[in-house]
């Protein structure tokens, strides 16, 4: 028999179930807050963190009692889905799903919540939740929200003195913040503002009914914060760009065609005019982008159909040095970069989190680490000789941001019949876009003009080389010599041809031995160019990597704390150890990454630079005893930082190899100067070599070190490269490189001299 009235019951627990898995991160739940401001046609919502206490406020339509139990207390409402557009001023609406509140519980276990209904005399009402009563066994309905109405003029005004809005207060927050906390999330909740307002002035647009008309405020204890953020964004992108690429799409789904302009300022690269290209892209037939084989097989070779409506982006690229005039440190857009660049994507006005340096969702970092030379995007009216796509800009190179409204998407392709999931859309937890077909358009869209600007900077390249740079090789020169001479010996005394045909074929003979050398010398080289790329993208990934684990490691600490766990606060202590170490690597590869430090020629002190190799060599060489003595004022000949810390670090390494085969590790580091010259001496306690035999340890390939099997994989490097790199290095900042007599206690001693 039927048993009839049997009903799902909900668990309170869900509550916080699903705060946490469709929360993840402190900035997605202010963001998820800001989002429900947007939504109430608010034009200023304020963001004030504090040590132990976050503050969302707003001026926006707010609620009265019976609003705030209907929408606020009901979860999953569809409000939002079914009315689409904001009730006064018509904004696309951001949330959906109806579970955004949830979000404050992923900061902090109390919530206070107060709010004034726009257009109506009800009280205030006054909420208080406690998430930290969630019990799991009970029921939903049982959890409790404590409630109380007061009267209008005791609520606090809320932002530009408004007597409606809403204003959310988390306290007894998850982890309490220090400064490092605050300036992150402070970035994070900065990058939510829609630049592609702020250009046009939406910044002090103040008109109400301007539905772009939202400004976001963040507020901290170090007042300051904000000002510098926008010191930096105005410098990225007004002052030391090089190229700017920007994308629009209008009516896409009739016109099928994309609009593509690629500008790039005088001087980039160097002797180049100011230039500007356009292009006219046909978007059902690009072509999706592929990370592997695997999505090759499984993708279609071209779109079908336009799958995009209205879509605009500009990328900003940079080569960041140091005669570039900016309002904050070079240093510092290099770090913000490093942190917060690549191309983010914003629905109706909002970023979503999940796109910018952290994804690499166009796939350019991972091709330029790859070395792919040709776009399978650009037609063949783009050819040009050249590997381009080496040019290709790498994520931290790169500033720029992607406008997109998904709502707007979805109604205009259902006006077109477009079945479902062809259209721009977001997933549940809200944080990106469905892996769809429309999807895969925009990529390939955005991608393609990536593309092109690698094309367009590789031609101008060229152009610059035919220019400024007679391309002829010297033993062709010589060849026409001998020739024309040749041809006119008639007219020429035969002792003046015989000494001048003798002249000539010798300087042929020497051009062809020069550019001869030089081949096996770009041979040689090949490798550490490859080398020097794998760094760099390596270094990109130790960014990321570095972020992931400090915030783990707080959270650790936090867990630790909270439960009294002994053993996992060990973790957390081993893993801030990992952490120095990490750090450690990471300056090794630091002056790579700066132009000024690759380029930039200056007579460096020998002391910090010494200092700073042995600092980052360390993680690499366990055990290993290094003692300095080095004259505090001295000096090394003129040269980038580059130069002298890759030496260093070579030189360094061949030290430690040695000293793996044998019983003692220890390694003295001396520079001194005497009248005429300065002198480097690195001597170590390894298994010493023939110094009749030692100059020729210089060269490519040479390796006459054996490392015992038991500790081969402590060694560094093993391809014989790192002492011809030395010689290369010094030989061009004009410093001598050899092996001499050992000093006393020592094995090897290496030698680096320079005049003074």
């Amino acid at each position: 028999m039927t048993t009839p009235h049997r009903y799902f019951t909900v668990d309170s627990a869900l509550l916080q179930e699903l705060g946490e898995r469709l929360i993840g991160r402190p900035h997605i739940a202010v963001a998820e807050l800001i989002k429900n401001a947007y939504d109430a046609d608010a034009t200023t919502c304020e963001v004030v963190i504090e040590a132990d206490r976050i503050t969302i406020s707003d001026n926006g339509e707010g609620m009265d009692e019976s609003t705030f139990i209907s929408r606020y207390l009901r979860l999953g409402t569809q409000h939002k889905r079914d009315a689409m557009t904001s009730r006064r001023l018509g904004r696309p609406l951001t949330g959906a799903k109806g579970v955004g509140r949830l979000a404050t519980q992923f900061l902090g276990s109390a919530l206070r919540i107060e709010s004034c209904r726009e257009d109506s005399t009800a009280p205030a009402i006054v909420a208080n939740i406690d998430w930290a009563k969630i019990v799991g066994g009970e029921e939903l309905a049982r959890f409790p929200v404590y409630t109380n109405t007061k009267e209008r003029t005791d609520i606090d005004a809320f932002p530009d003195g408004s007597r409606h809005g809403t204003r959310v207060v988390i306290e007894n927050l998850r982890a309490e913040l220090d400064d490092d906390d605050v300036k992150e999330l402070g970035r994070e909740v900065w990058l939510l503002r829609p630049p592609f307002n702020q250009f046009g002035g939406g910044r002090s647009r103040r008109d109400r009914n301007d539905p772009k008309n939202f400004e976001i405020r963040f507020l901290s204890e170090n007042e300051d914060l904000e000002s510098s953020f926008d010191e930096i964004f105005d410098d990225l992108t007004e002052r030391v760009w090089r190229a700017k690429i920007t994308g629009r799409i209008r009516n896409g789904r009739e016109s099928d065609i994309g609009e593509i302009e690629i500008e790039f300022r005088e001087g980039f690269p160097s002797k180049s005019p100011y230039e500007v290209f356009s292009d006219e892209v046909v978007l059902s037939r690009l072509k999706p982008l592929r990370a592997s084989e695997r999505e090759a097989e499984r993708q279609p070779e071209a779109f079908r159909s336009p799958l995009l409506d209205a879509i605009d982006f500009t990328v900003y690229v940079y080569k960041l040095e140091r005669k570039q005039s900016a309002s904050v440190p070079l240093a510092d857009l290099r770090e913000y970069l490093s942190n917060f660049g690549n191309v983010s994507i914003y629905d109706s006005g909002f970023r979503l989190p999940y796109y910018g340096i952290e994804s690499d969702w166009l796939l350019n970092g991972l091709d330029h680490a790859r070395r792919v030379s040709v776009s399978s995007l650009l037609p063949s009216k783009w050819g040009i000789e050249k590997r381009y796509l080496l040019d290709l800009p790498a994520p931290g190179r790169i500033f720029g941001f992607v406008e997109i409204n998904t709502s707007r998407e979805e109604r205009i392709a259902k006006e077109h019949g477009t079945k479902s999931g062809h259209w721009l859309e977001i997933q549940a937890g809200r944080d990106r876009l469905h892996d769809n077909a429309a999807y895969a358009q925009l990529q390939a869209f955005v991608r393609y003009g990536l593309d092109l600007y690698a094309n367009r900077y590789a031609a101008r390249s060229l152009r610059a080389a035919e220019v400024s740079a007679d391309r002829e090789p010297a033993e062709r020169k010589y060849k026409r010599l001998v020739q024309v001479l040749e041809e006119n010996r008639d007219q020429i005394s035969d002792v003046v041809y015989g000494e001048a045909i003798k002249e000539a074929k010798e300087a042929e003979r020497a051009a062809k031995s020069q550019d001869d050398q030089f081949t096996q010398r770009i041979a040689a080289i090949a490798p550490l160019a490859a080398a020097g790329m794998t760094a760099l993208a390596m270094t990109h990934e130790l960014n990321r990597e570095v972020r992931f684990l400090r915030s783990a490691e707080r959270r650790l600490r936090t867990l630790a704390k909270e439960h009294g766990l002994s053993d996992l606060m060990e973790e957390a202590d081993g893993l801030r150890a990992s952490l120095d170490r990490l750090r450690a690597l990471q300056s090794l590869f630091s002056p790579l990454l700066s132009a000024e430090d690759r380029e930039e020629r200056a007579r460096l002190r020998v002391e910090p630079v010494v200092r700073g190799v042995v600092s980052g060599m360390a993680p690499l060489t366990p055990g290993l005893e290094i003692e300095t003595r080095i004259d505090e004022e001295m000096r090394f000949p003129p040269a980038p930082l580059a130069a002298w810390n890759a030496l260093l670090q070579n030189v360094i390494a061949n030290a430690w190899n040695a000293c793996l085969a044998s019983r003692s590790a220890k390694v003295e580091i001396v520079a001194f100067e005497n009248v005429k010259e300065g002198v480097l001496w690195v001597s170590d306690t390894g298994v010493g070599i023939d110094l009749g035999d030692a100059d020729r340890l210089f060269d490519a390939f040479e390796r006459k070190l054996e490392v015992p099997r038991e500790q081969a994989s402590l060694a560094i490097g093993g391809q014989g490269l790192g002492l011809a790199i030395v010689r290369m290095l010094a030989e061009t900042h004009k410093a001598e490189v050899a092996f001499v007599e050992p000093e006393d206690g020592y094995a090897t001693t290496f030698q680096m001299k320079w005049r003074k």
